[in-house]
């Protein structure tokens, strides 16, 4: 996600001269200096590898901005399929103990029950790379629902957008063994708002799919729970809502189609998922205590989802902000 070095990195490469860290436990490392293994052998250093592969992309992704004098948003369309063919060999790349399909899942059952850190490992791994993906097209996820030159950019995005929400139902349930909260990070839960916002793009221009609806319903109460176990998370998420809220006051005031995604919030009380709060209530969240119970409110979702295709990509821009800590 973007931060105070969008558009740039704080250390060249060029500036130092160090190899890459040697696929290998720590006990295994002796005088000999032959201790590296294969990265289809999992170590405990096997996620400080996948991280530093993406980590060398997305530098890429900033220099070949900086060479196109352009910013991420405004990239040349085929400089983005080029990234994009990168980033399916990283994925390709990726070791099994770290996808979670089924098959994969249970080829590195007896790893993750030798080695439990593997497992949010890999949850980490797959919303990283899945969502840096869908930020490369994001600048044309609308577009791809009018013109077909951009529909693969529409159907990446969506893809991870419900790769990413499937992993944080994931993380909502996982065993707290060996297991951090990841649902308290902050980077997690803007990238599964950022997911639901892709959602309810999908849901207001193809027919407002009851499938597409529930998706969005099932990930709300996760990000809304999430905001009790943290107040970082609650303090981003407010930021997050103000963000839409501009979007509502400016469609208000041209005569937008504010219920598109009415059903969501307070229309649809027969359905046992949603749960809805007042709108002046997010104020006092704010200052809950850790771990205190947040009623999940879906009041805030209810914005314009027939925007323009303009306004639909600067509404992304907007949302590409971190969290403060102020």
């Amino acid at each position: 996600m973007n931060g105070p070095f969008c558009g740039t990195y704080s250390i060249h490469p060029d500036h130092m001269q160090v190899n890459l860290p040697s696929n290998a436990d720590d006990s295994s490392i002796d005088r000999d200096g032959v201790y590296g293994r294969p990265s289809s052998v999992p170590t405990e250093m096997s996620f400080t590898i996948s991280r530093i592969q993406l980590s060398r992309l997305c530098r890429d992704i900033t220099d070949t901005c900086a060479k196109a004098g352009v910013v991420k948003a405004d990239l040349d369309y085929e400089a983005v399929l080029a990234l994009d063919a990168r980033f399916q060999v990283i994925q390709a790349e990726v070791p099994f103990f770290f996808r979670l399909d089924a098959e994969s899942l249970q080829r590195a059952d007896l790893i993750r029950r030798e080695r439990p850190y593997m497992g949010w490992q890999g949850q980490l791994a797959q919303i990283g790379l899945t969502s840096r993906l869908s930020q490369l097209h994001l600048p044309f996820l609308a577009r791809g629902y009018e013109d077909p030159r951009y529909a693969s950019s529409r159907e990446i995005c969506l893809k991870s957008a419900r790769t990413v929400i499937s992993v944080t139902q994931n993380m909502q349930h996982a065993s707290r063994v060996c297991n951090p909260k990841l649902l308290r990070m902050w980077p997690v839960l803007h990238h599964l708002f950022v997911s639901i916002v892709v959602l309810a793009m999908e849901y207001g221009f193809n027919g407002k799919d009851p499938k597409t609806k529930e998706e969005i319903v099932q990930a709300c109460v996760i990000l809304e729970q999430s905001q009790g176990e943290s107040m970082l998370a609650r303090r981003g998420i407010k930021q997050l809502k103000t963000v839409l809220d501009g979007w509502k006051a400016k469609t208000d005031k041209s005569g937008g189609d504010l219920g598109a995604l009415n059903s969501l919030g307070q229309s649809n009380v027969n359905d046992p998922l949603v749960a809805t709060g007042s709108t002046s209530s997010n104020e006092d969240r704010v200052e809950l205590s850790d771990n205190q119970e947040v009623e999940p409110d879906f009041s805030w979702f209810d914005f314009d989802t027939d925007l323009r295709l303009l306004e639909w990509e600067e509404l992304f821009k907007n949302l590409d902000v971190p969290a403060r800590n102020d």
